[in-house]
This record gives structure tokens, sequence and C-alpha cells, in this order.
């Protein structure tokens, strides 16, 4: 059961994002961002589709990584950054239920009666 579980986990092609700042030229790895919001991994990629409609994601063609492990690449930018690990934060903390595109600031949430 272990090995087919590993060869069907070797299958998925991970996204990676690539976080578009000279400052800190890190990986983010769409699990990273899954476990840090205890949510799946499809649900990410799902949420990264979104913000790639109000242009802080930029997908791109799969790129090699090492010899041989074909990765799609996603650039995400500083701002998209932010408001992505806003998000994340705001759905583990219990604010949110379902996935927005965009999230509102926690002032603005207070404001509409969250706690």
């Amino acid at each position: 059961m272990k090995g087919a579980l590993m060869a069907k986990r070797n299958q998925r092609k991970f996204q990676i994002l690539k976080i578009l700042d000279d400052n800190r030229p890190n990986y983010l790895t769409a699990r990273a961002i899954a476990t840090r919001a205890g949510i799946s991994i499809a649900d990410t990629i799902n949420l990264l589709r979104k913000y790639e409609k109000k242009g802080l994601v930029e997908f791109k063609k799969k790129v090699t990584i090492g010899k041989s492990y074909k990765m799609r690449v996603a650039t995400i930018t500083p701002e998209g950054e932010a408001v992505l690990m806003r998000y994340l934060d705001l759905y583990r903390a219990g604010y949110l239920t379902m996935p927005p595109a965009l999230v509102p600031r926690p002032e603005e949430q207070k404001a509409a009666g969250g706690s």
C-alpha cells in the first residue's frame, strides 16, 4: 500500500510559486501553502487561479527543475503574496468559510460585524 501511495504522489506535479522579490528569491510550494492553511492542494491551486484573474499571480509553462522534474511555475507579486497570506491566516482562524478571490482587510471585517 505504501508503495502505491508513493507512486501516486510522485505522479502529481506540484506547482511552485516563485516570489518575485529580489530580497527573498525563495520558492513557496502549493503544498506549503495548503499545509499552512489546512486546506487541500487542489483548493490551493484553485485559489491561485482566482488570483491569476486579479493579476496577482501569473502561471508559466512547465519548466525543468533539476534533470528531469517538470513543474508548472507561477510567479506571484509581493502584493499578491501579502493578500494570499492574509487570506490564509483568516481562513485558518475560522473567519472565512469559502475561498473568495480577494479578502477584505481585518479592519473592514470588524466594521462589518466580525470579531
